[in-house]
């Protein structure tokens, strides 16, 4: 594989991780319970 292919991916796993955090963070933020044990 080179290394085109090797950035390819790492980028898309980066932003997967991103959107899956940024879900968790808007899923928190939507719930004003949930504010308390941050």
């Amino acid at each position: 594989m080179d290394a085109t292919g090797v950035v390819s991916i790492t980028a898309g796993f980066c932003a997967r991780q991103f959107g899956f955090v940024k879900q968790q963070l808007t899923t928190i933020n939507n719930k004003p319970s949930n504010n308390k044990t941050l």
